[in-house]
């Protein structure tokens, strides 16, 4: 049997997944863990920006706490967005990188991933993706 999950239960597990992805990050990187209620916080608060950006207003807003500007905007008409992340290979013989790139209403346009030899450093991941990227906008 195949379940099938709603719009807002979407939403709710990929904000889920993305604040479990952010504490897994910070234990990698800063050997700092949250708890269990702060990565559901975290969580909360992303779907209440991502929905007030969208217009859909949330139900989740009781909960979270917006300091200063909101991280997300819906784009304009004619935009497209680009999202990108590198990462250091397992072997320290270079970078991965990858992108996506998708339209004002979230239609996807086009998607690239790939690696190179390179300096293994986060940094220098961060620079090769964002790159890679602009080379195929312009």
């Amino acid at each position: 049997m195949q379940a099938r999950l709603s719009g807002d239960e979407l939403v709710l597990a990929a904000g889920l997944v993305w604040s479990l992805w952010k504490n897994r990050n910070s234990m990698v990187w800063e050997r700092s863990s949250g708890y269990v209620t702060s990565i559901i916080a975290t969580a909360n608060s992303l779907i209440s920006e991502w929905s007030n950006a969208q217009g859909n207003g949330s139900s989740r807003s009781g909960n979270a706490k917006q300091v200063g500007a909101s991280r997300w905007e819906k784009l304009g008409s004619g935009m497209v967005k680009c999202n990108f992340d590198g990462a250091l290979k397992n072997d320290s013989s270079g970078i991965g990188f990858v992108f996506v790139v998708r339209r004002e209403n979230g239609e996807f346009i086009s998607a690239v991933n790939g690696s190179v030899a390179s300096d293994p450093s986060a940094l220098m991941a961060e620079v090769i993706s964002c790159k890679k990227a602009l080379s195929l906008l312009k």
